[in-house]
């Protein structure tokens, strides 16, 4: 009895996509695609980008239920176009006037997160994994975490150096 053969063409679901995210939000796996910016080896080069879609292309294949059997290739291909969808989507929620339109809500989109995820599969998951990288994210908007005694510190020095704020 013959096999049946799986699927090489169509598209991912949201499921498939949630399967990446998980895969990418291990920090091995995210390196093995992406690398470590920033970071100096001592050791032996890193693997090949290639590689590093041929594993997460093994998870997908594995672990989705549409039947799936992608080259590394066509990871890497679909993976950039996903991504694609989720920077737009990023770019498109931080903007002015970004909201839930009435046509929206014709189509059952009630809330922004559901809008995000409607625009990019699994918006929230890949935005954990990317969005505070410096290529989608600047560092000026995504360094929120300093307090305003800091901020009011360091216009003072600007406009005043040498003087201290208390």
């Amino acid at each position: 009895m013959p096999r049946p053969q799986k699927n090489t063409s169509g598209h991912l679901t949201t499921e498939d996509y949630s399967i990446i995210c998980m895969w990418l939000s291990k920090p091995l796996n995210f390196s093995a695609c992406f690398g470590q910016a920033g970071k100096t080896t001592v050791r032996r080069p890193p693997a090949s980008k290639e590689n590093g879609y041929a594993l997460m292309a093994a998870e997908v294949n594995q672990k989705s239920k549409s039947g799936l059997n992608i080259s590394s290739k066509q990871m890497k291909e679909w993976f950039k176009t996903y991504k694609a969808k989720y920077v737009k989507a990023k770019k498109m929620g931080d903007s002015t006037g970004f909201g839930v339109s009435e046509d929206d809500q014709s189509k059952g989109i009630i809330t922004i997160s559901q809008k995000l995820n409607n625009l990019c599969p699994c918006f929230e998951q890949i935005d954990v994994i990317f969005g505070l990288q410096p290529n989608i994210t600047p560092p000026s908007v995504a360094d929120t975490r300093k307090n305003s005694i800091e901020t009011v510190a360091m216009v003072d020095e600007h406009y005043n150096p040498g003087h201290m704020v208390l």
